[in-house]
């Protein structure tokens, strides 16, 4: 049979995930069972953010054993799949909005998305900030959020797409559209 010299590449590289699991403070909230808040930026190209950083916490704690815990505040647009197979510890945030599929089998942890910043820089719960649109009124995230979620906890500031939390076994989800 023909092998290939090198291993092929997987299909993505140098992803998002990647520069996170890079991050001394990511390193050391896997490794170490330590607690560490973390700020990025994140943009529409950026599929299924989060869920590398889920995979390595069940690759080496088991989907329950991790005792430590990462906050991840995001700004911007996250794609597709945003906070899939998101495990226990992990608190991942956007400021802005998401596309379709997030917290894609949620299995614990919690997502929250929230409005982006105004033209001031201010952003929507901060210091009792209120912004000038109703987020209740405006789309913040994709169609199908939660897709065979087991657990968790997702909070969207602002209206879903379709099929928002079908097939959900026991994610709890608040979307206030």
């Amino acid at each position: 049979a023909w092998e290939p010299e090198q291993p092929l590449p997987h299909a993505q590289t140098n992803t998002l995930d990647d520069e996170l699991l890079e991050m001394d403070e990511v390193i050391a909230a896997i490794d170490g069972h330590e607690h560490h808040s973390i700020e990025t930026v994140v943009c529409n190209t950026d599929r299924a953010t989060g869920s590398r950083i889920a995979g390595v916490v069940a690759k080496k704690h088991g989907n329950r054993g991790w005792e430590g815990s990462l906050h991840v505040r995001f700004t911007g647009c996250a794609g597709q799949s945003f906070g899939a197979f998101c495990l226990g510890g992990l608190d991942l945030e956007v400021r802005g909005d998401a596309n379709d599929y997030v917290g894609k089998s949620l299995h614990g942890g919690r997502i929250r998305i929230l409005p982006g910043a105004d033209a001031a820089g201010r952003f929507a719960l901060d210091d009792g900030f209120a912004p000038s649109f109703t987020p209740s009124d405006c789309s913040i995230v994709g169609n199908t959020c939660l897709y065979g979620a087991t657990g968790g906890k997702f909070f969207g500031y602002g209206r879903a797409g379709e099929r928002f939390c079908v097939r959900n076994s026991n994610a709890q989800a608040v979307i206030e559209g």
